[in-house]
């Protein structure tokens, strides 16, 4: 789901449908302007963007691997579902490109072939066919963050859950300018900050006392976790599963998806680093249930 403050406009994903709505002045549905529907696998999934009059979201469908020149070490597949940046014109939703993540994945492992050793379900190398990647989140680079150095305005920040990996990519060549695995597990929602540091909802990394998730800041450049925001005392912080994050003045919300509650992190500075404490939370459980999304 995504939203243009300007012309109330909303677009969002089911299944292989692709809709976009018009909004009245108090948000309420008023008409469709187009629905376009896409019989492509599994359909979209999870969240993608809006950029310079495209849309990017994310898709899958079945790919044959069978006798094909692979570096990555499925278990026993002959097919498996290849995640896809689909890429649709915002103004009338015609279809315009798509990128492969297994065609992003074969490079990667290709040029460092120590991360194909991944640990999976607590199983290593056995990555399963139906959901070998599982791309959550699609950011478009804009240009509040073209300065951080070899990323460019307009370039692809993906969030591939099950190999605990975020990737750049270059917005016209495909190929990966940056890349950061490990430290996280099963993470959700990375959000590039303008001093050169992405924080990430990271869903399963931290202990069981006080819930699995926090929220991890990573250095760009060192590619290490530099700061930790995690619940302390009488908080508790754990979405095992989906989630997202949004960051508006000085707060950080998140959506902890779990327990249909939204958490609001109080920064000093929100947009440069990740120095924060938990002020209050609103429960919408009991008004909407778990499905909702956060936005400014």
């Amino acid at each position: 789901m995504n939203f243009d403050n300007k012309k109330k406009i909303i677009t969002y994903y089911e299944s292989q449908f692709l809709k976009k709505v018009q909004l009245d002045d108090n948000y309420n549905f008023k008409k469709f302007i187009w629905i376009k529907y896409f019989y492509n696998g599994d359909g979209f999934h999870h969240w993608g963007s809006v950029k310079n009059n495209l849309i990017y979201a994310p898709n899958s469908k079945i790919k044959k691997i069978f006798n094909e020149s692979n570096f990555q070490k499925f278990f026993k597949c002959e097919n498996i579902r290849d995640d896809l940046v689909s890429i649709f014109n915002f103004k009338n939703g015609d279809y315009v490109d798509q990128i492969s993540i297994y065609d992003v994945i074969n490079e990667l492992f290709k040029n460092y072939p120590y991360l194909n050793r991944i640990k999976f379900n607590n199983d290593y190398e056995k990555i399963p066919c139906d959901d070998p990647y599982h791309l959550n989140d699609i950011i478009i680079v804009d240009e509040f963050e073209k300065n951080i150095k070899n990323i460019n305005e307009g370039d692809i920040l993906l969030s591939i859950r099950n190999l605990n990996l975020l990737i750049i990519i270059d917005k016209s060549t495909r190929n990966i300018k940056w890349f950061f695995q490990g430290e996280m597990k099963l993470q959700h929602s990375p959000r590039i900050l303008r001093n050169g540091f992405i924080i990430v909802l990271d869903n399963q990394g931290s202990d069981k006392e006080n819930g699995r998730s926090r929220i991890v800041s990573i250095n760009m450049e060192t590619k290490s976790v530099e700061s930790i925001y995690e619940a302390k005392n009488n908080d508790y912080f754990e979405t095992m599963w989906r989630g997202r994050l949004q960051i508006f003045d000085n707060s950080i919300f998140i959506q902890e998806h779990d327990s249909g509650r939204i958490i609001h992190l109080k920064c000093k500075n929100a947009l440069e680093r990740l120095d924060c404490t938990q002020s209050t939370f609103l429960d919408l459980n009991k008004m909407w249930g778990h499905q909702f999304e956060i936005l400014f």
